[in-house]
């Protein structure tokens, strides 16, 4: 009896430090999505993505997304080293976020594209110039970004949904669908 309970204990702790074991969501990277948007109301995009490789304490990414009329509000929010290093959207008196990117809601298919449109300050470059979104499913979001100036933002992400909710995000837009030419000038 002492054996069976102590292979059964032993068989419980492996069991727990195989569900502890990160998953490889890399393949999602560059995979064929078949998944559609059309018909969908409010965008399948909206809501928070959160990182599939978060570490709390360590690392933390997050993506919100908003839709207003026909627009989708995109911000990011990270946290590195312990909490030494953030990065996310101003926040405006009224608690809501200013966004980093505005794009037209698509109406089918399931990408989208856009140019990172804020910098908090004028000596500040920002993490990444560009940024492509494609729904994989309902559920899982890959974030693909260019160019910027990059410490520890990674280059290609897999989000899995937080919630379905539409974010607020502050009034003032310092761009309507900008494009890489527009934000040369």
């Amino acid at each position: 009896m002492k054996h069976l309970i102590a292979f059964f204990v032993v068989f419980l702790l492996l069991a727990a430090c195989a569900t502890q074991k990160e998953k490889d969501y890399s393949y999602l990277y560059d995979k064929d999505s078949k998944y559609d948007i059309s018909g969908k109301s409010p965008s399948p995009f909206v809501g928070i993505w959160r990182w599939v490789y978060n570490k709390p304490g360590v690392t933390s990414i997050s993506v919100d997304i908003g839709e207003r009329n026909d627009s989708l509000f995109i911000a990011f929010y990270c946290i590195y080293d312990y909490g030494n290093f953030v990065n996310g959207p101003e926040l405006y008196d009224n608690g809501k976020p200013r966004a980093d990117i505005c794009i037209a809601s698509p109406k089918s298919g399931n990408t989208v594209q856009g140019v990172n449109v804020y910098k908090p300050y004028d000596y500040m470059e920002a993490p990444f110039d560009s940024v492509f979104l494609r729904l994989i499913d309902k559920n899982t979001l890959v974030v693909k970004v260019a160019g910027g100036y990059n410490y520890y933002v990674p280059r290609e992400a897999a989000f899995r949904r937080g919630d379905s909710k539409n974010r607020e995000f502050s009034p003032i837009v310092d761009y309507i669908y900008a494009d890489s030419a527009t934000m040369k000038k």
